[in-house]
């Protein structure tokens, strides 16, 4: 008898491991089949997609749903869920709470088969139709990830230590697939961040490329125009030379060999009446040739300072176009070097020659702030004003401002220009202080 009951304790326990070997051999190319499915994803809805339904098929349950450890706040995140009618997705679980919990923390397999009357229930999961819980581990680096969980009804089946065998199995390729799908994730990422900046540097090139050119139009213009401006000034200067100067010139030889003869002829009184008219006219030649060079630069300017300048400048416009001129300094004067002021002298008299040609301007204001930091000069008319927005027609009244722009860019200073139709215009210039001041005139 005891024979026999040995052959069939051994006859048994063949019938148990030929059912075992034989389970394993059905079920390696269903592994096989799903590993490659998995992994022949990259979208990451995709592969939590394929995970999902093939935990559920392969475990033969009802629905699974999977979670990512978050080290850094120490919580379980569920990210993707499968035929469960209750929307897991967000819900927060703590280390060790419920199946999740439990599988994060000791980074085993863990199942229950009457998950309700479980003392470790999560009343997160209140309302899920499922009682019977099998969850495993996914590993990543040596490292515990996430975790993987299927759901059925006990009444219907039992989780066993098999299942969590086959299902920590299924949870290695899921590591494996949601690895890739990372990497692929961070891939695509770059690549439309490189395509971005790849988008924004054309962009780029291409504006600087149309500010470049327009930069090159606006150069052409203004040097055709400053050209003009010389020959114009040429002209002027020779029709002053001619119209006053040399007659000037021809009236006083005129006078002098009048006064010659009269000397020969012993008629001193008349001698000295054409001497003393020679001599005013050469006054007047003085003064006219001064005048044509202060046009040229103004002697004030180098002999004075800038301050002086500006204000004999406004005082002279007001006489000569009649148009009420306002000036007015602020703070102590900073001498700049002799370049600068011409420049900033230069701006201000363009500004005042738009006035004269375009605005219809019945009060001009000058205002000088020498403030702690840099100078600021403000000229601000109450004539028709125009429209900035339309854009520069490169008419000569607008290359007039690129020119004073340029003129400000060269001293390290900044201009602005506001102005509104029917509103007047203001010309704002602000250049820094040199590193060393000149003294104060």
């Amino acid at each position: 008898m005891q024979l026999i009951g040995d052959q069939v304790a051994i006859a048994i326990e063949n019938a148990n491991l030929f059912q075992k070997t034989n389970s394993q051999a059905n079920i390696l190319p269903v592994l096989h089949a799903i590993s490659l499915e998995i992994t022949s994803h990259l979208e990451t809805d995709q592969v939590l997609e394929t995970i999902m339904r093939q935990a559920t098929k392969l475990l033969n349950a009802r629905g699974s749903t999977l979670g990512i450890y978050d080290a850094h706040k120490q919580v379980i995140r569920k990210i993707a869920v499968h035929n469960v009618s209750m929307d897991l997705i967000g819900v927060e679980l703590e280390i060790g709470e419920g199946v999740s919990g439990q599988v994060i923390a000791t980074g085993r397999p863990v199942f229950i088969n009457d998950y309700w009357k479980w003392s470790g229930q999560s009343a997160k999961f209140k309302g899920v139709p499922f009682n019977a819980v099998l969850g495993v581990p996914i590993f990543g680096q040596n490292q515990v990830i996430g975790e993987l969980v299927v759901l059925d009804e006990r009444e219907r089946r039992i989780f066993t230590e098999n299942d969590a065998q086959l299902l920590t199995l299924l949870a290695d390729f899921a590591s494996i697939a949601l690895k890739n799908s990372e990497l692929y994730d961070e891939v695509r990422k770059s690549k439309e961040e490189l395509e971005q900046k790849v988008i924004k540097r054309t962009s780029q090139l291409s504006e600087a490329q149309k500010a470049l050119a327009q930069k090159a139009e606006e150069l052409r213009k203004l040097l055709e125009i400053t050209v003009n401006i010389q020959e114009e000034e040429r002209a002027r200067i020779a029709l002053d030379l001619h119209d006053g100067t040399n007659q000037l010139v021809t009236g006083t030889l005129f006078e002098i060999q009048a006064a010659q003869q009269s000397v020969q002829d012993r008629r001193w009184e008349v001698s000295l009446s054409k001497l003393e008219t020679a001599k005013n006219l050469l006054r007047t030649i003085e003064a006219e040739n001064r005048r044509i060079i202060t046009g040229l630069r103004p002697i004030i300017l180098d002999t004075d300072g800038l301050l002086a300048a500006l204000r004999a400048y406004t005082e002279n416009f007001q006489r000569d176009f009649g148009i009420n001129c306002a000036f007015r300094a602020i703070g102590q004067p900073v001498q700049f070097s002799p370049s600068v002021e011409t420049a900033i002298y230069r701006i201000a008299q363009e500004a005042f020659n738009n006035i004269v040609k375009h605005s219809h301007a019945k009060n001009v204001y000058l205002i000088a702030d020498f403030n702690a930091t840099s100078f600021h000069l403000a000229i601000t008319d109450d004539g028709i004003g125009f429209d900035l927005q339309a854009g520069i027609d490169f008419t000569q009244t607008q290359m007039g401002l690129f020119g004073m722009r340029e003129r400000a860019q060269s001293i390290n200073g900044r201009l602005l220009v506001e102005s509104h139709p029917e509103q007047g215009t203001q010309i704002s210039l602000e250049v820094p202080y040199p590193p060393f001041q000149w003294s104060s005139r």
